[in-house]
């Protein structure tokens, strides 16, 4: 193959690369923001409900329960925990989902991945890069971000 047309090639390539990374990120970037703000705001909801029992006793139930016309104070405590339980469960599913898909490294690797197939585009495009180096530049990139399916072709 002519050196221009490899060129152009790689190039082809490249672009394609770059804009499934990109689309991952796009996506990505939110859903694991989405899943740390779940697990923090979860926890501290976690806490605050716990709160009010566990420091005012038998006079925050008893306080709470006149407050809201309720006779029986045991109403009061169990609905507290058992909100507690609910966001403590919601927040150690949001932890373990975003543990267990490593969400916020597979990020940070498709960023590096993003701007390095960046780099080898302008490289590409400027004609500052031979073949067998946009090659070995794309397949560094690429490399990064085995996690993604396939470019389809």
């Amino acid at each position: 193959m002519e050196p221009e047309r490899a060129l152009e090639e790689l190039l082809a390539r490249v672009e394609s690369h770059q804009a499934r990374v990109d689309a991952y990120v796009q996506t990505a970037r939110p859903r694991n923001a989405r899943l740390s703000t779940t697990a923090i705001v979860g926890s501290a909801i976690a806490a605050a409900l716990t709160a009010g029992p566990a420091i005012g006793g038998p006079s925050f139930t008893q306080a709470s329960a006149s407050l809201l016309s309720i006779d029986n104070t045991s109403i009061i405590w169990r609905v507290l925990c058992l909100g507690a339980l609910v966001v403590s469960v919601v927040s150690a599913v949001a932890v373990n989902l975003a543990n267990n898909l490593a969400e916020s490294n597979r990020v940070a690797a498709a960023e590096t991945a993003s701007v390095e197939l960046d780099g080898l585009h302008t490289l590409l495009t400027l004609r500052e890069i031979g073949v067998g180096d946009a090659a070995r530049g794309l397949h560094a990139a690429v490399s990064k971000v085995g996690f993604l399916p396939p470019v389809q072709k």
